[in-house]
């Protein structure tokens, strides 16, 4: 979380600082003065690629009549993660912009925590699994948005963004430890134990869908290129699945929409014309939504609905280094 902030305050600092040297590019000229821009700033067309790291987790809950029964907590604490970004420069002011990401496991993990006592006075959790052989079986996310610079100069420019962002994660855990309460009216984790190496446990699958508004904003300087967005948005969209392998069940949760915000800072070095270095952070987040829950044992047959039974959340962020060329 310390890290979402920190990109959140470098990208609305590179943001503001674009504002404000433009805006006094524009009172110190006027606007009827004309500015030739650098030649590197009428690229047409721009493609960037880039790998790094990544690291983030995701929140699942279960709730029954407003009280918690189930978290489990599934973490990415080190994968990989390859981005690719296409610039098509419609106007000198109107761009549309596409990107993409794929990550690969590296180390992950999960812990699965139960409260199975509350109608007994126990407010602890009663039951508790924890996962190392936790694997990553993807991340994606695509991204096109529309960017307007209503203030464009020679050095500075600021935009309005204008995008659609999609994403998708899941896990599989396999093996593990676990500590479990036989009978909550009168034991407490007193049944300890480890799963078998190579079993699956559980795969978890959350699927995001995201329209947005944010500003964009650019400083240069010589060879030197300070950019950063912020985005947001009140309407992000969630879908999860959970796949119990053990117990033959399948959980398909359907959110209210919740509210989501990322935030991206990139330093940039050109080369020549044609080609630039560039360091990139980023960071998203997509707040706690609430929704209903359909549980399917689809091994004894049968299914039933809990209504405002699911939760989920989801954060991330990732450091990359990259090449970008242009026309």
């Amino acid at each position: 979380m310390r890290a979402i902030v920190y990109v959140v305050m470098f990208s609305s600092w590179a943001v503001l600082e674009s504002a404000a040297f433009a805006q006094n590019r524009v009172l110190a000229s006027g606007f009827d003065e004309g500015w030739a821009a650098p030649a590197w700033e009428n690229d047409s067309i721009s493609l960037g690629l880039s790998a790094g790291w990544l690291t983030g987790e995701s929140h699942e809950y279960v709730y029954d009549g407003g009280d918690k029964l189930s978290e489990l907590i599934w973490s990415m604490e080190h994968a990989y993660v390859i981005n690719a970004d296409l610039g098509f420069k419609l106007t000198p002011s109107l761009k549309l912009n596409l990107k993409a990401s794929v990550a690969g496991h590296i180390d992950n993990y999960m812990e699965d925590y139960d409260w199975l006592g509350l109608d007994y006075g126990v407010t602890d959790w009663t039951d508790r699994s924890q996962h190392d052989d936790t694997e990553l079986d993807h991340f994606g996310r695509v991204d096109l948005s529309i960017q307007y610079d209503f203030l464009r100069r020679q050095e500075a420019s600021l935009g309005a963004l204008l995008g659609l962002r999609f994403a998708s994660v899941q896990w599989s855990a396999y093996g593990g430890s676990y500590v479990y309460t036989s009978d909550p009216s009168s034991t407490f984790r007193d049944d300890v134990g480890t799963i078998d190496d190579g079993v699956i446990g559980i795969t978890y699958e959350q699927n995001f869908t995201t329209p947005y508004l944010g500003l964009a904003g650019e400083v240069s300087y010589d060879n030197i290129s300070l950019r950063g967005s912020v985005l947001a948005s009140p309407f992000s969209f969630i879908d999860s699945t959970d796949e119990h392998w053990l117990r033959e069940l399948t959980v398909t949760d359907d959110f209210e929409p919740t509210g989501f915000f990322a935030a991206e800072a990139e330093a940039s070095y050109r080369l020549n014309h044609y080609a630039q270095l560039f360091l990139n952070v980023a960071a998203e987040r997509y707040a706690a939504a609430e929704g209903d829950a359909i549980y399917e044992y689809y091994g004894i047959g049968g299914n039933f609905d809990l209504d405002d039974g699911a939760g989920a959340e989801h954060e991330n962020f990732q450091l990359s280094l990259g090449f970008r060329i242009s026309n």
